[in-house]
């Protein structure tokens, strides 16, 4: 098949992607997608990651796997990126993510940031974004999160108790 245009291509294309399939457009979405998919990929139960928003060294990216969604906090080191901690609405907050120990510059952007990136995201999606109860640290990463011990639940408990 030849298409003459790259609009007529893309349409093509996007008519042959899943709907559920998520799309990251830079390497550190990429990446973080590949952290959180390392972590949570299920047999038959899909994990629709994005929109993924990366702000320096700092990501938030909104996930829905199975009926449980919620927004993961990731930081990039050196090496790669670590999934800190899943929120629900709260970590759409700057005073949240400098709580959460990003830089006051990167917490005053990313609120904004993630904002444009769900506009047109159906309000159902989002409600499930924002359901996400309580504060899930990553193991290890609560000492280096600024958040009590008591707004912490095990890390598992993320999407209904998955084990991976």
């Amino acid at each position: 098949m030849k298409f003459s245009s790259a609009p007529a291509w893309l349409a093509a294309f996007m008519l042959l992607v899943p709907a559920s399939q998520s799309f990251a457009d830079t390497a550190d979405q990429r990446a973080i997608m590949a952290v959180m998919r390392g972590m949570f990929d299920q047999p038959n139960v899909d994990l629709v990651i994005g929109p993924i928003v990366v702000e320096g060294d700092f990501a938030v990216a909104d996930w829905i796997q199975s009926n449980v969604g919620g927004r993961a906090f990731l930081r990039k080191d050196a090496r790669s990126w670590t999934l800190m901690l899943c929120a629900g609405d709260e970590i759409r907050s700057a005073e949240a993510l400098k709580v959460s120990g990003v830089p006051t510059g990167t917490a005053e952007r990313l609120p904004s940031a993630i904002a444009e990136a769900e506009k047109g995201i159906p309000s159902d999606r989002l409600k499930t974004f924002a359901s996400f109860q309580g504060h899930s640290a990553h193991e290890g990463a609560s000492a280096t999160l600024k958040l009590s011990k008591s707004q912490l639940v095990p890390f598992p408990s993320i999407a209904g108790g998955i084990d991976k």
